[in-house]
């Protein structure tokens, strides 16, 4: 299949998945401006550009980015990438993730054409200790590129273990990947942070390929800043190692930017924290939050949902919750799960969605 071919087909089942992904998060426009560049795309990476993208997340994603050199020696480039996690929810959850995209380039100084495509499956199981998080998956990726009229392709093994901790605004994690191809193995070790207080947040990441023929760690760090409800602005810096799919050279770069959530938010009444009583905690929804009678669930149900029913102004239900630290989500009639922007708690999941946290004092309200 040519490059136009491939990038056509990604587009396509990236259309698939925008149904279900769009009662998940949101999308979100990026624009910056550094000498940025994409794992996948060769060189590029000393040219100063601007940078531009656009994306969903959530469960399902859809991401289209590209960058403009402002010398016209550097080196353009677009990507377009779709996935999604299909995983159960529970302490213990089992599923997949599922990922495609698509590159190319344009070198200048062969006025050559280039670009590729990869795609990933990986099973996965997960475990939630809260406040730790482990997850491991193992699959397979396979990647193909295109220059000049010369194609390649390769398949490798992936595995890889997480296992993250999360508490008063500081999370850490650490990583461990195996790559395996047909020229030899390739493990890697590394670990990231954020801290975030009020409106700001430091981010940063270490890693090494523990491997000689990729000698150069990976490593980064940054701060994004709240400047309005729906737009954050960024900096960062990062330097990245060869990366054994695409055996791209090691290269430096920075970024400066703003992130804008496209949409706005509604004018809605605030969503209610649940108040915890004598004769259990009760969940509160405004009724616009969800055309039909919405559930809730947690690990204090097994992740079962319980059905809620209105009353007044609002959707409500009570349930006996023990005294500890809690994760809860709604369900609306046709099975999409979500959290309201507005409702205190709100966190992602570790599964690519959102779930609030719920915490129940020891010896009652």
């Amino acid at each position: 299949m040519s490059l136009a071919g491939r990038m056509r087909a990604l587009l396509a089942g990236a259309a698939i998945l925008m149904p279900v992904a769009a009662s998940a998060q949101g999308w979100n426009l990026d624009l910056g401006a550094g000498s940025t560049s994409h794992g996948s795309v060769p060189g590029g990476a000393e040219a100063l550009g601007a940078t531009f993208g656009i994306r969903y997340e959530g469960a399902r994603w859809l991401a289209l980015s590209g960058s403009v050199p402002f010398d016209p020696a550097g080196l353009p480039w677009g990507v377009a990438g779709a996935g999604a996690r299909m995983a159960t929810r529970g302490r213990l959850a089992v599923g997949i993730d599922v990922a495609a995209n698509g590159f190319a380039y344009r070198d200048p100084a062969s006025g050559e054409t280039g670009g590729g495509a990869t795609g990933t499956a990986l099973p996965l199981v997960s475990l939630d200790l809260n406040p730790a998080r482990l997850e491991l998956r193992s699959g397979v990726v396979q990647y193909s590129s295109t220059f000049a009229g010369q194609s390649s392709s390769r398949t490798l093994h992936q595995s890889d273990a997480r296992v993250s901790v999360g508490a008063a605004g500081l999370r850490i994690a650490a990583e461990g990947r195996y790559l395996r191809a047909a020229e030899g193995d390739y493990p890697y070790a590394g670990a990231d942070a954020e801290l975030s207080a009020g409106a700001a947040a430091l981010f940063a990441y270490a890693g090494q390929w523990l491997s000689d023929s990729i000698p150069t760690a990976s490593w980064g760090a940054g701060v994004r800043l709240q400047v309005r409800p729906s737009t954050q602005v960024f900096a960062a810096l990062q330097q990245e190692s060869r990366e054994p799919i695409y055996w791209n050279a090691p290269r430096t770069g920075w970024s400066v930017g703003l992130t804008q959530r496209l949409g706005g938010r509604r004018a809605a009444r605030p969503t209610l924290a649940p108040e915890v009583g004598r004769a259990g905690t009760t969940f509160r929804l405004p009724l616009s939050a969800a055309p039909q009678a919405p559930a809730v669930a947690g690990d204090f149900t097994g992740w079962t949902p319980v059905a809620m029913r209105r009353e007044g102004a609002f959707w409500s239900v009570t349930l006996p919750v023990p005294a500890g630290v809690h994760r809860y989500a709604f369900r609306r009639a046709d099975g999409a799960w979500f959290v309201p922007e507005t409702l205190p708690g709100r966190t992602d999941d570790g599964f690519g969605g959102l779930s609030a946290v719920l915490v129940v004092p020891h010896g009652g309200p």
